[in-house]
């Protein structure tokens, strides 16, 4: 079993309190249930970002905490979050990624970024934004998610509702893409109940690290058959033959209240993530479009 180190990245502005306290609260489990499936040598740290000076913000992110693998010095991380700031819609989410990306990871280990936000980052056309002028130049939308995919690191996404419903389709298709393109996940959390949070949380670790060692194991196979406009089904249709399977994360109830996960029959959607991520490289990304119908070129072009 490979090691994974795990970033959870966590919005700390002011509405994201009871998120942060659900996480808290769970933590615990949370590590247990993540070590139980990906063992005990997962490491973990909390990164968390806010919004920039010109908001009124003391900081934007905050990205001292080192690895661990204990939840005792994972929930002391977690306690010394407190939601306050932010104001404008638009936060920043990219300086945070950024943050969690380079962490110190090891070498060989699986990557896996989680973030939990009910808002946009500046910097992806969202009506009325207005990027800050001490937001790093070099820290752009397209130029975070190409870093993501080149450095291997898995991003997944839990999207606070109903707040992020409040924004255009721009920020959640923002999301979504970032998240397929780098076979994670995107979830749409309804609850701030705890256990759901905590469900969302490890759902989504276990379903970035399922993809990451699908996509390992697969790779060979997928960029032999580079080019076929049926990779998708054809890779689709042999894993399905193997039995195998996937964990993921999902509601049970219309409310979206109920929140589960489980492992269950790899679902297309997710082969459509595991080739699009093993072909990123290859012909300078045109092998990639004939492997997928749609891949949201507007963000890696």
């Amino acid at each position: 079993m490979s090691d994974t180190d795990c970033v959870f990245l966590h919005d700390s502005t002011g509405s994201q309190q009871p998120y942060i306290n659900a996480a808290r609260d769970q933590v615990m489990d949370t590590v247990q249930k993540i070590h139980a499936a990906l063992g005990s040598r997962a490491r973990f740290r909390v990164v968390a970002f806010r919004d920039h000076r010109e908001q009124g913000d003391t900081w934007a992110v905050h990205s001292s905490n080192p690895f661990t693998t204990d939840a005792g010095q994972l929930q002391r991380q977690l306690d010394e979050l407190v939601a306050d700031g932010g104001g404008d819609g638009p936060e920043a989410q990219i300086d945070g990624l950024y943050a969690a990306l380079n962490s110190d990871w090891r070498g060989g280990a699986k990557r896996i970024v989680t973030i939990i936000t009910d808002s946009p980052p500046h910097g992806i056309g969202e009506p009325r934004d207005t990027v800050p002028a001490s937001h790093p130049g070099y820290m752009t939308a397209d130029g975070i998610i190409r870093e993501f995919v080149e450095r291997r690191v898995r991003l997944n996404v839990i999207g606070c509702y109903p707040e992020m419903g409040s924004y255009s389709s721009r920020t959640s298709d923002w999301y979504q893409n970032f998240a397929r393109v780098t076979t994670g996940k995107f979830f749409k959390l309804e609850t701030t109940a705890p256990v759901s949070v905590h469900h969302s949380l490890v759902g989504t670790v276990l379903h970035a690290g399922d993809l990451h060692a699908i996509a390992d194991d697969w790779n060979s196979w997928i960029t032999a058959r580079a080019g076929r406009g049926s990779l998708v089904d054809d890779l689709h249709a042999e894993l399905r033959s193997r039995g195998t399977q996937c964990h993921d994360v999902y509601c049970t109830d219309y409310s979206g209240k109920d929140v589960q996960y489980s492992k269950r029959d790899i679902t297309r959607e997710s082969v459509d993530s595991v080739v699009a991520h093993a072909l990123k490289g290859l012909d300078g990304g045109a092998q990639l479009n004939e492997a997928r119908d749609d891949l949201a070129d507007a963000f890696l072009d």
